[in-house]
């Protein structure tokens, strides 16, 4: 059997199929930031959440087969493009949202021992040093966002 019997004919303009293709890349991947950042698109809503979104996708697009980490520089891309964020309270709302999945996401660690606590000399305590667990995480606030995304 010819080899040119079972192939499909060449697509006449593939123009529409790449359309439909990039459109559902760059849907799915603005649903993934809505992932990563559950609060900030309750407080945006989400037609209005679409066009940073977009804006990001374009500035910064993913590079990693994972969809996991995506959208790590959201909150310093808000906060350059303030023309896409209504008030800055919200680039705060994006820092605290990613600190939290980060800290969720670091590897688990065994806690200090009570009994080892308990054991150190009254006169070594001045001088002792604590290393914070992986999943610790300094962040800066400007605005009072915290209660925001406990109610969301």
């Amino acid at each position: 059997m010819p080899v040119a019997c079972c192939l499909l004919p060449a697509a006449e303009g593939r123009e529409p199929l790449l359309r439909i293709y990039r459109q559902a890349y760059v849907g799915r991947l603005v649903a993934a930031l809505r992932g990563n950042f559950s609060v900030l698109p309750k407080v945006l809503g989400d037609k209005a959440f679409d066009a940073p979104a977009r804006a990001y996708l374009h500035a910064h697009p993913s590079t990693h087969p994972s969809i996991r980490g995506f959208g790590h520089r959201l909150p310093g891309f808000m906060a350059e493009r303030d023309d896409l964020v209504p008030h800055p309270a919200l680039i705060d709302v994006a820092r605290m949202e990613w600190a939290l999945r980060t800290a969720f996401d670091a590897a688990d660690q065994e806690p200090i021992d009570a009994q080892a606590l308990a054991d150190v000399a009254a006169d070594a305590w001045p001088s002792l040093v604590f290393d914070a667990v992986l999943g610790v995480r300094l962040f800066e606030l400007g605005w009072n966002v915290a209660p925001v995304w406990r109610a969301l």
